[in-house]
């Protein structure tokens, strides 16, 4: 809807006008409960002419609006009862954003499976990449999709002004409990809708977070939040899976992970691959229960997200085909990693 109101009303910049609609949506200050009452007044005796209402579904509006790895969903303040509509929708899709509601992934929701993510996603060799890209100086860092907090607590740890972005208020659970997770400014939001007054020298999304938006909208709106909080002079930098890599084939295979005196046997099965997408499964058995997480993730080449980045006044500083800056090889690299700066 919003993009058929940008056509109507200014017809000569559809995508800019479509994005300035999702922010003052986003960003508008009525109470979700009133409005949703109003609807209700107007709607619900027409629908009940045949029958009673059984179930709902769900409630979305702003947030609704908004929704398709956060990702994500920022919190919406609901001013007639203090909540947010976000706490009324936990256990939706990290991944949801500007397109639609998806399938819950638990994987980020669920506070068991963020509490095993380090377990399995623990420091590795990408992290020591982006750590190095703040050496020097003390720093204003963001970012973006910031998980369970490694990277946010490492850079707080030499000094640097961190903040953590997330969608997944489990996650961001579990990242204050870090060393140094008192040092960090922790906020639950998408980054898609995530503003802020402070400009960053270095803005990072790390973790392959950038695969989670399926949107053109979503990747426009978050190359739009790096470019309107990177400060003069900053970089941004964040990776993606190649997509010339058969990854289906890597990823169906089973693991036990261990916490405590529990035994949480993993299994990831693809279900679904089809253009630039590649749907997956994710089973968590724990000793009492079993936990499914459903993920999609999208695989643009590295043209495909430099068109993307100069329609944002971004550009490419560097791009390498690992983590010791190697060339990117377009064929064989598994990731492509991308630093970028200001047009």
């Amino acid at each position: 809807m919003s993009r058929a109101l940008a056509a109507v009303t200014a017809p000569a910049r559809v995508s800019a006008k479509h994005q300035s609609l999702l922010h003052f949506v986003g960003q508008a200050p009525w109470s979700d409960e009133a409005l949703l009452a109003r609807v209700g007044d107007l709607v619900l005796p027409l629908i009940e002419r045949h029958g009673p209402i059984e179930a709902w579904i769900g409630r979305l509006l702003k947030q609704g609006f908004h929704h398709r790895r956060a990702s994500c969903g920022a919190t919406v303040n609901d001013h007639s009862n203090g909540k947010s509509l976000e706490s009324e929708l936990k256990g939706q899709s990290r991944t949801a954003g500007l397109k639609g509601v998806n399938v819950p992934d638990l994987h980020y929701e669920h506070p068991a499976l963020a509490g095993l993510y380090d377990l399995d996603s623990g420091w590795s060799i990408d992290r020591d990449f982006y750590l190095g890209l703040a050496a020097g100086e003390p720093k204003r860092i963001l970012d973006l999709g910031c998980g369970t907090g490694l990277l946010c607590d490492a850079y707080a740890s030499f000094g640097h002004q961190v903040t953590g972005v997330d969608p997944a208020n489990a996650m961001l659970e579990v990242a204050k409990t870090k060393p140094y997770g008192s040092h960090v400014e922790w906020v639950e939001s998408s980054a898609q809708l995530f503003r802020s007054d402070k400009r960053s020298d270095l803005i990072i999304m790390t973790g392959n977070a950038f695969q989670v938006f399926l949107a053109d909208e979503d990747i426009l709106a978050v190359f739009e939040t790096m470019r309107f909080h990177l400060a003069q002079n900053g970089q941004v930098a964040f990776e993606t899976r190649n997509p010339a890599i058969d990854w289906p084939t890597r990823w169906d295979k089973d693991a036990e992970l261990t916490l405590g005196e529990q035994t949480i046997y993993q299994s990831r099965h693809v279900s679904k691959r089809g253009g630039d997408r590649i749907s997956f499964e994710t089973r968590f058995k724990f000793p009492d229960k079993e936990l499914v997480s459903f993920s999609e993730l999208r695989f643009l080449s590295k043209s495909e997200i430099e068109e993307w980045l100069l329609k944002c006044g971004l550009k490419p500083k560097a791009v390498y085909g690992g983590w010791h800056g190697q060339p990117s090889d377009e064929a064989n690299s598994d990731d492509i990693v991308f630093v970028i700066e200001a047009v």
